[in-house]
C-alpha cells in the first residue's frame, strides 16, 4: 500500500486494486496542505491578515490559522465563507493538482 512515505510502484493494470488505493490515498494526503497553502497565498494576495479576513468572514482566527497549517477538518460551509470573503469560488479554494500518474507509476509527492 501507500504509506506517508514517497512510494512508487510499477502499474500492470490501471484498475489494479493496489493503484487505485494509491491513487485515493495520495489525493487526500494532499486535500489539507494544498488548501491551507492556497489558502494563505489568496489571502496574502489582498494583503489581508488572518485577523482581517476572519472578521470579513465570519471565522474565528484560529480556524483560519488551522486551515492554512494544513490542520483540522473545515467545514464547507465555513470554507464557503472564506471563499465568498476572498472574492473566489469555493470550487477554485478546493481545486487540487492530484497525483502524479505518468501511466507508468504512481508517485505520491
Amino acid at each position: 500500500g501507500c504509506g506517508t512515505i514517497l512510494h512508487v510502484f510499477r502499474v500492470v493494470n490501471p484498475t489494479d486494486k493496489q493503484y487505485t488505493a494509491c491513487m485515493n490515498r495520495t489525493a487526500l494526503d494532499r486535500v489539507l496542505p494544498e488548501l491551507g497553502i492556497r489558502l494563505r497565498a489568496l489571502r496574502e494576495s489582498r494583503a489581508l491578515t488572518q485577523a482581517e479576513l476572519a472578521r470579513q468572514s465570519g471565522v474565528s482566527v484560529r480556524f483560519l490559522a488551522d486551515v492554512e497549517r494544513g490542520e483540522g477538518n473545515a467545514s464547507i460551509l465555513r470554507l464557503a465563507e472564506v471563499a465568498s470573503a476572498l472574492s473566489v469560488s469555493l470550487a477554485s479554494l478546493l481545486a487540487t493538482a492530484g497525483p502524479v500518474d505518468d501511466g507508468q507509476h504512481c508517485v505520491a509527492t
